[in-house]
This record gives structure tokens, sequence and C-alpha cells, in this order.
């Protein structure tokens, strides 16, 4: 048997796509003439972008040239939307602790760098990965992406905190079995979801309640929300048929009025503005069945000075079944010396990242429970 051995591939970055990749809106005209400067060419400032793209795109590009490119298309990164999951166990430090170096084992086998930091009750999980999108320009294709995982420890369960996103679930479905494996233990994971609650009120209930329960702050207004309407079902289709039998021409006719409503059903609508909650626009959705599925909103700090006015959001990335939630806070405006807020949002410290967080867990949690309470059964 012939055993075949390949040398390192050699791939090289065709010129159109140098070119769609410098076409993308956020590069600018000056920072692809700053890129020439630098290498000793001065373009006029009267040539178009697509001019620029396609001189350097022709030019000799080599590694370090590449590398810059790439650093453009990086851009600012998007502040990811965060959500966390209650597991119902008693996993003793060790235990965890092993079932994460066993997902770190795993993940350095398939070229992921992984990291594990243990600080008293709290244990962070650092995974450095590639997402690949081929759907993307050939210069963004690959994208080097990094999520942290905090798994807080108490007497009788795991709170663990991620990015809502596919990946840090299945890091987390990972560890979590690695665990059951260690422990032999069965561990049941609650996440706030409603889909057990289709009642549009319950739905709408949660959000009002979450709006108006953050510790240590007042509402100031509701700036955007996002509600959604439950597709009709065969069930509802038949209880709009009236009970007597129709003529064969009567019942075309019904056909066809049915066949118009479902098509011209609103499923969903973004309403944003000031005072959303209190407009006639919502009201009137709100009655015929709408439920609110993302919610953006202002509240301000109750301490003497009302010295912050902070911008939250929390929504379910599928709003169908009301499953999935996620949520973030955006950053806060102070207040001026007029007494009214700016209008440049800052962002927190570090720190004070971590407490925010925990009040909007705290809240949702809070809110589901209302929820619990007044629509089961």
């Amino acid at each position: 048997m012939n055993n075949k051995h390949f040398g390192p591939s050699t791939f090289f970055i065709s010129d159109k796509s140098i070119f769609d990749g410098l076409m993308q809106k956020k590069i600018s005209k000056d920072k692809l003439l700053n890129f020439l400067r630098k290498r000793g060419i001065f373009l006029s400032h009267n040539a178009s972008q697509a001019e620029i793209a396609a001189y350097i795109s022709r030019s000799y590009i080599d590694y370090h040239d590449l590398k810059e490119i790439y650093s453009f298309l990086e851009g600012g990164k998007r502040k990811e939307k965060m959500t966390s999951s209650v597991v119902d166990a008693n996993v003793n430090m060790s235990d965890l602790i092993s079932a994460c170096q066993t997902f770190k084992d795993d993940s350095h086998q398939v070229g992921e760098v992984c990291e594990i930091n243990q600080s008293g009750d709290t244990t962070q999980v650092s995974i450095t990965y590639e997402e690949v999108d081929f759907s993307k320009n050939e210069l963004r294709q690959k994208n080097t992406k990094k999520i942290e995982l905090e798994i807080k420890s108490t007497d009788t369960s795991l709170i663990i905190r991620r990015p809502a996103n596919d990946k840090s679930d299945d890091c987390v479905d990972k560890i979590l079995r690695n665990i059951s494996s260690v422990t032999g233990a069965e561990l049941k994971t609650q996440n706030i979801s409603l889909l057990g609650f289709p009642d549009p009120k319950a739905r709408s209930f949660f959000f009002e309640r979450l709006i108006h329960s953050i510790e240590g702050y007042q509402l100031d207004d509701v700036v955007i929300v996002s509600i959604y309407h439950l597709p009709m079902t065969v069930s509802d289709k038949e209880n709009l048929v009236p009970d007597e039998e129709l003529e064969p021409d009567e019942e075309l006719e019904m056909e066809e009025e049915l066949e118009n409503e479902v098509t011209g059903y609103i499923r969903k609508a973004v309403l944003d503005g000031v005072g959303v909650l209190h407009s006639s626009e919502f009201n009137q959705l709100h009655d015929k069945g709408f439920f609110i599925s993302k919610i953006v909103w202002t509240s301000v700090d109750r301490h003497i000075t009302n010295s912050r006015k902070v911008e939250f959001e929390a929504l379910f990335k599928e709003p169908v079944n009301c499953n999935h939630f996620a949520y973030s806070y955006k950053g806060y405006f102070e207040r001026g010396n007029d007494d009214s807020f700016q209008i440049t949002r800052k962002s927190f410290s570090q720190s004070e990242n971590k407490s925010m967080l925990d009040l909007l867990e705290k809240s949702a949690r809070s809110a589901y429970q209302e929820v619990v309470e007044k629509y089961s059964n």
C-alpha cells in the first residue's frame, strides 16, 4: 500500500477578492489612501474608492499587506447579547474543574484554544475558535472569535452565563455532559422560556414586569418594541367556518375569504419612538392578540443624584415560541449640568458590567416567576 504525502498547500487571494473586500462600506477611502501612502504611493483624493481599490488589488500584496487589509475588514466588534441557565445540581469544584479540563482537551484536538480560570465560586472558560462563512467575500470568510463562559457554583445549582449564540450553547452542552459523566447525575437545566405560555397576555406581561423590576432603577421610557402574532393554525381556520352546511358556491366564497384573511395576516411589527407602550398603535395591535417579543427601554438610577440613565434590551431570539431569551445593556447617559441627560452613550467599567448583568438576570427570573404564578393552569 502506497502512502501519499502532500506538502503544505499554497493559497492565493485573487485580485477580485481583494477588490470586493476593499469595496466594503466599513472601509473608508481615506484609509485606503493612507494604506498606499505608507508604501510611498500617492493617489489623488479625487479618485473614487473603486479606482483606489482596483489599483491596490492589481498591486503586489505580501503577507503584511494582506494582514493589514484583514484588519480593515474586522472593524469594531458589536457587543453580543447574553443569556444564562440554572442547572439544578450540587457539583463540587473538583468535579467541575475536571469536566472543564476534559472539554479543554477536546477543544485543543479540533484546533481551538481553551483557557480555564477559577476564582472563588466562579469558573471562567474562554474559547477562541475560527468561524467560516462561505457566503461572505473571500477575505471575510474566516473570522477568529472568542467566547467566555462563566459558571458560578452554589450549594444547590450551577449558574451559567454566556453569549447568546449557538457556539456557546454547544460548549455548555458538552461541559454539562462531562459533568454528568464525572458525577453520574442527571442534570436539569432551567432556561427562561415562554413556550408553555401561548397566551399573548402572559408573554407581554413578562416584559412589562421585567422593565419595572430592575433593582435600584426606575423605568424612564420604552423606545423600541417588537410585537409578534402567532400564525393561524388549522383549528383557527376551522373555528372561522360556520357550523351550518353551506351551498357549494357559498363554501367556495368562504374559502376565498379565509385565504385572503390568512395571506393578509400581519405577524410582526416594530414600533420605534417615545412612549411606545402608551401609543394607540401598540394598544390596537395588543388588543388583537399581538405580544411583545423584544423590548428596548431606558431606566434612571434611584440614587439621590439620579445621575445615570441606562439603556437595556431584552428579547426572545425565537419569537414564535418565545424561546432562547437574551439580554444586554447598551450603556448609560450621564446627567448634565442643565439637569438633562447627555446624548452621548458611555460604556460601563468591567466591574460594573458584571453587576448590570446580575441585575438583568435577577429581574428576568423574577418576571418569569410572576408569569408562572399568574398564568399557570
